[in-house]
């Protein structure tokens, strides 16, 4: 008996329950016993690929944009962050991106939200985010982000970050485009936020809409109830898996 086999895939990662940070809340609970942790290791990567396994290829791609979009509402409303939640991101979002990998599939997630230009309002984006999508398995690429390294490349204050960013920002949109080919090259899934949207923020990331396999998912809106996103699935050349 497979103690961590849920009723539904998207039941994993339910923002409506806070699936993400209870089912983390349980695997720390379940290494409080001798092989509790290791159990729970075998086990939920086993329970999230025979989920997969029991789906078609188009309720696979539908999983995948329910998944991310939770994913990403999840780590909107991040207030805590600890090696449970890392671990169990990894265990369930990262199995279920090799499940679709598998499949022949590829997730590409763009975000243009908008948040404030400030230490508070770029903490999501830059600090946060990355390492949340970066345990489920996804790429992360963000220009806010990118300018943040390249300051510390160039031993600027941290402390001028905001005022530094009009800056970077130029630089770090181009390496962000960098970023992006070198994920589609890799197959990989990744989240791409922009948190100032420009007009060629995803030029790179919209020109793979077309792609064989990819999945495109566009939020334009804040990651509140009732938002929605815009949708593009392009089956995966026959024969591909």
């Amino acid at each position: 008996m497979n103690d961590w086999m849920l009723r539904k895939i998207t039941d994993y990662w339910d923002l409506q329950v806070g699936a993400v940070f209870a089912m983390a809340q349980r695997l720390e609970a379940a290494g409080r016993t001798p092989d509790g942790r290791q159990r729970a290791r075998d086990e939920i990567p086993t329970a999230v690929s025979r989920q997969v396994e029991a789906l078609s290829d188009d309720h696979v791609a539908l999983a995948a944009f329910a998944m991310v979009e939770d994913l990403y509402k999840s780590a909107a409303s991040l207030t805590y962050w600890n090696e449970y939640l890392a671990e169990y991101l990894a265990l369930s979002a990262g199995t279920f991106g090799r499940c679709l990998s598998e499949r022949g599939f590829t997730l590409h997630y763009l975000v243009d939200n908008t948040f404030e230009a400030s230490e508070t309002g770029l903490s999501g984006p830059t600090i946060w985010f990355p390492t949340f999508f970066r345990s489920a398995g996804f790429g992360y690429v963000c220009p806010q982000e990118i300018a943040r390294t390249l300051m510390t490349h160039d031993h600027c204050d941290p402390a001028a970050f905001i005022a530094l960013l009009p800056r970077y920002i130029d630089e770090a949109r181009n390496v962000a485009s960098e970023a992006v080919r070198r994920l589609h090259k890799q197959g990989a899934h990744y989240c791409h936020l922009d948190a100032d949207w420009v007009d060629t923020s995803f030029a790179v990331s919209m020109d793979a809409r077309e792609v064989p396999g990819v999945i495109t998912v566009v939020r334009n809106e804040a990651p509140v109830k009732g938002s929605k996103s815009q949708l593009t699935i392009i089956p995966p050349r026959p024969g591909s898996r």
